[in-house]
């Protein structure tokens, strides 16, 4: 008769590194445990809503949408025949490419919004500084029609 007695180490929580920024395609997430024997890991993607999506097979899982809308969290998880063990979540911050060209655009029109600002205001100041420098007067006399007549005062510059 034969026995064979094999001996496992429970694996420990495992880390997850990031690999890869917004300036590349595509960020990898890489995942190991500094204890265990016969470790296997796999990921699991789930949403911030908490719906638990795919699953991935492996110590790397490559995101290749790292500029999508929709963002999740991944978990690695490290399992042997007598334990298993699950990272700390992880969430890859979602990369705008057009956050740049919306600050232009924001920037851009303030001072198209400054112009369009003073012309209004400057036409109102000028149409009231008008109607308070106009004065009508009348001309009367025996011998003549009436006559009226609008005089602007000189405006003050300050």
């Amino acid at each position: 008769m034969y026995f064979e007695l094999c001996v496992f180490e429970p694996v420990s929580q495992p880390a997850v590194k990031i690999i890869g920024n917004c300036s590349t395609p595509n960020i990898t997430l890489s995942c190991s445990a500094s204890n265990g024997t016969n470790v296997t890991f796999h990921w699991r993607k789930q949403s911030l809503f908490g719906a638990i999506g795919d699953t991935y097979k492996g110590t790397e899982l490559v995101i290749d949408d790292v500029n999508g809308k929709e963002q999740h969290e991944y978990r690695c998880i490290a399992e042997n025949p007598v334990s298993n063990s699950t990272s700390d979540p992880v969430k890859p911050k979602l990369c705008n490419g057009n956050k740049g060209l919306l600050w232009i655009i924001l920037l851009s029109l303030i001072p198209v919004s400054l112009f369009v600002w003073y012309s209004i205001i400057s036409k109102e100041t000028g149409r009231a500084t008008q109607e308070h420098n106009e004065q009508t007067i009348a001309f009367t006399s025996k011998f003549i029609e009436p006559t009226y007549t609008t005089l602007l005062k000189p405006r003050r510059t300050v």
